[in-house]
This record gives C-alpha cells, structure tokens and sequence, in this order.
C-alpha cells in the first residue's frame, strides 16, 4: 500500500529548540506559565498502559513514518514559548533531530476504562482527510493498521468519528 502522508500546516509548527519530540525544556529563569519545573514529558503511554491503568479520557496521537504510534493523554495548557499544547499533535510528530515531519496518521482516541472506544481524525496541525473526502477512506484505513499493530488487537467495535474541514461535517464509521 502506498501511504497517505500528512506534512503538519505551516501555522502548526514549533521550530523551538527546547521543545523536543520527548519533552519540553524551560530556560531556568523564564519557566512557564503553567508549570515551575525545567524539564517536562510530554506523558507519553502506549495502548497498553493505558488499558492497564484503565485509562478514561482522551489521548493524542500520532503515527509516525515508521508506524510507531505515539500517543499521550491530552493536555490542554498552552507553552508561552510556542502557544503550542504540550503533548499536541506538532510535538507528538518531532523527530529524533528535533524537527516536526510528517505523518501516516493523527487524531484522538477516547478511552473508557482502559478500553478503546473511538477514534478520530481531529488534528488541525495536520487537516486529514474525513470519509468522503479523497484518501478519506485510505486514511481510516492507515490509521486501523497502526493502532493494530501497536495494540496487537483488531480495532473491530471501535468507533470511527471522521472530521470533514472543508465542509465541517462528521461521519460516524466502525473498523471492521
């Protein structure tokens, strides 16, 4: 299969040289806004500690070039050095030289109790393709292998919520 490749948007990129692919670096005498440490994870997990922990929530996720899937409980504080989330999307998707590229998938997943329920294509960094739309359906596809591969389980049962941007419409799926 030739894959659908995501490059993130020009107004969703971090070129901060602090803010690596595995955690996000404060100079000492600015700190952040949020938090009063010099060195933050970006938390993330993997499908399994999150079942494991019994995870209720939403999780970022990205799934990089070469099929890993990174993915991380959702934050939403902003860093003052970029207005970026810490664990969004742009910085799920650096790499080990510390530059955003781009990727086979992004989105959110939504887990109740450590169990998968859904998953989806919001992630404005990257804009992909909803169902419907041209590689909509490739998409959803890339995203089933991924997630597979990474959890070592059929995604059958699990909910696909697709986000058109153009049209701002969404269509419910489930992965077979």
């Amino acid at each position: 299969m030739n894959y659908l490749k995501l490059a993130p948007l020009n107004t969703h990129i971090c070129n901060h040289s602090l803010h690596t692919g595995n955690s996000i670096y404060f100079d000492a005498d600015k700190g952040a806004d949020w938090v009063d440490i010099k060195r933050a994870g970006l938390g993330l997990s993997s499908l399994q500690e999150l079942k494991h922990d019994k995870f209720t929530g939403i999780a970022n996720f990205v799934l990089n070039q070469r099929f890993d899937l990174r993915i991380a409980p959702e934050q939403t504080a902003r860093l003052k050095e970029c207005g970026l989330a810490i664990n969004g999307h742009e910085h799920l998707s650096k790499n080990d030289k510390n530059e955003q590229e781009a990727v086979f998938g992004a989105g959110q997943a939504y887990f109740e109790k450590g169990r998968l329920t859904v998953i989806n294509n919001n992630a404005p960094a990257f804009c992909p393709p909803g169902l419907g739309e041209s590689g909509g359906l490739q998409y959803m596809q890339q995203l089933q292998e991924g997630f597979e591969v990474a959890g070592g389980r059929s995604l059958s049962g699990v909910s696909y919520e697709s986000f058109n941007y153009e049209t701002q419409e969404t269509q419910k799926a489930q992965f077979a």
